[in-house]
């Protein structure tokens, strides 16, 4: 990890924005249920039809239309940004294999052909790739949303918050 992060510093500015989209995602995906909460509590379990307003209600259903517009935005400029610094990361690893290869001595190098060393390289840096692009964002985008929900659970109800996380 850390010398992957080592080769991340040309690209900290990708990263930082992508950390902070990751942020701004968790947060708007918390608005939600808090969205959901009034339109149930205001308006569907309101027993009262004839005193509900149309236009709030229709603000309401269209606020959370735009956070998941706004959520489905930021979540795409994220994942441009991630693909775009892992794809220029890989290219530098990949640098990197083939000049250490080119070091290396011609006995290490003629047991295996060509093409063995570059589908290995290849390969490698594939697998370092998919990590980077899938499994590394979706990681960290769910532990900051289970550390999130954690938060407000423990603000609005410890009781609630200890029943759910003592399990876990």
């Amino acid at each position: 990890v850390k010398r992957l992060w080592n080769m991340a510093k040309p690209y900290k500015g990708f990263v930082f924005c992508s950390v902070a989209l990751f942020f701004a995602v968790s947060g708007l995906n918390l608005f939600l249920p808090y969205m959901n909460k009034i339109l149930v509590d205001d308006y569907i379990k309101n027993s009262d039809h004839e005193s509900i307003a149309l236009i709030p209600f229709v603000l309401v259903i269209l606020s959370m239309l735009g956070v998941q517009l706004v959520i489905r935005g930021m979540s795409m400029v994220k994942s441009h940004l991630l693909i775009n610094a892992s794809n220029r990361m890989i290219v530098d690893l990949r640098n990197l294999l083939f000049e250490k290869i080119q070091k290396l001595s011609i006995a290490k190098i003629s047991r295996r052909t060509a093409g063995d060393l570059m589908n290995r390289v290849s390969g490698d840096t594939s697998q370092v790739q998919n990590f980077l692009i899938n499994y590394l964002p979706s990681l960290l985008e769910q532990l900051l949303l289970f550390l999130a929900v954690g938060i407000v659970m423990l603000v609005y109800d410890v009781r609630l918050f200890l029943l759910v996380m003592l399990p876990t």
